[in-house]
């Protein structure tokens, strides 16, 4: 009975929603930010634009411009409280959309392609590679970037330099300044206390998402009893959204550490992880040692500085934007996954040394000066306005 009732009452928001949002996509009178994204999906949604959304919302009201999001098939409900619901219930939800001069299309890409949306050559363009862009372009993404958008935003050095690695002129390409994807706020609540405080067991988390991710793990597995001392726990988490033969080995791995001698502090979570959960698995984990660079992983990397947590990596392009002193960096190996001995020198100071006090006061040190979510949107809607006024849209 209850379940048939929330149907009902879905149904009739989306109605409500759906009609209201028709109604006032007609009457905007103001000029609008249309943002392309699935933005809503806690499973597709990066942390990083999560974070942007709310403030973004109020800077461009600051600006009298209406910020209105583009309806994607994985679009799913924020709760009533959240300060996103305000933003879902007015998304656009009709294509295609008529786009004027005033309009300023917002493109935050991820890691896989969607659908793409015909832009008209009077509006301008803005493309955040988000999530999509490590060190290297995507072949589905190259030609955009390098023929079509006006404005091209990055999160990170190594991705601005793989965009300009297209032949795109650097007045074009703008690196957007690092952010707490968490912000103060949320900090202080996972964190109970501003130093650093190791558990009376220091705890390593590695994530599994993988084929290529399962090698690794499988040798950290077999350093473990050598590394870890007396007084380490290594936990591996499975993702939701990795393949049967992933979540198999995981099932695997997990009765093994149970019955072979000297893997007692190995445990595995095979339920499953998604990108929402992140913030969650680190706060209690002094180390987080990804297996290989994926567009995932900057989100682990990311929070993992806000936390404090320190990094075991692949040394990668994309560490240039981490403390040193917070990060061991290992020799990649076959398919840029974790290998060789960098790993075992790694994995023993982190689990037997007093290095691991020192990384994790670097990275918390560097969280602590990072920009709020709130700066960022507002020099992000300033660079929009500023932008589509040179075109001859907005003014500002």
């Amino acid at each position: 009975v209850i379940a048939q009732r929330v149907d009902a009452l879905q149904g009739t928001c989306r109605a409500a929603y759906a009609a209201r949002t028709s109604a006032d996509m007609q009457q905007d009178a103001i000029a609008r930010v249309l943002l392309v994204t699935p933005a809503f999906s806690s499973s597709e949604t990066p942390l990083e634009l999560t974070a942007l959304l709310a403030p973004l919302s109020n800077a461009t009201e600051q600006a009298h411009i209406s910020l209105r999001v583009l309806a994607t098939p994985q679009d799913e409900r924020p709760s009533v409280a959240s300060p996103l619901f305000a933003l879902w219930r007015d998304r656009a939800t009709s294509m295609p959309l008529r786009a004027s001069a005033n309009d300023m299309m917002l493109t935050w890409c991820t890691a896989q392609p969607f659908d793409e949306i015909v832009v008209p050559p009077e509006a301008t363009w803005v493309v955040c590679t988000g999530d999509a862009v490590l060190d290297r372009v995507p072949d589905w993404l190259a030609a955009p970037l390098r023929e079509r958008p006006y404005e091209i935003w990055v999160p990170h050095r190594a991705a601005y330099l793989a965009v300009r690695s297209l032949g795109v002129p650097a007045e074009r390409v703008f690196q957007i300044p690092a952010m707490s994807v968490l912000g103060a706020q949320q900090v202080r609540a996972m964190c109970s206390t501003a130093g650093v405080e190791l558990y009376p067991r220091r705890r390593v988390l590695l994530p599994v998402s993988t084929s290529d991710d399962v090698a690794a793990a499988e040798l950290t597995v077999r350093l473990w009893p050598r590394v870890s001392g007396a007084a380490a726990d290594l936990a591996i988490r499975i993702d939701q959204d990795a393949s049967d033969v992933v979540h198999e080995w995981g099932a695997t791995m997990g009765q093994r550490t149970r019955t072979l001698r000297g893997l007692e502090s190995v445990s595995v979570l095979n339920a499953g992880f998604g990108r929402a959960n992140i913030p969650s698995l680190l706060r209690r984990a002094d180390v987080l040692l990804t297996p290989r660079v994926a567009p995932l992983t900057q989100t682990w990397w990311r929070v993992a500085r806000d936390l404090g947590c320190a990094l075991i990596a692949p040394d990668h392009p994309m560490l240039a934007d981490f403390p040193d002193a917070g990060v061991w960096r290992v020799t990649p190996g076959a398919n840029g996954a974790l290998s060789g001995a960098t790993l075992a020198m790694a994995l023993t100071a982190a689990c037997t040394t007093d290095a691991l006090v020192e990384h994790r006061a670097a990275m918390r040190n560097s969280g602590a000066h990072l920009n709020t979510p709130g700066d960022v949107a507002a020099l992000l809607v300033s660079r929009l306005v500023a932008f589509a006024s040179a075109r001859g849209g907005v003014s500002p």
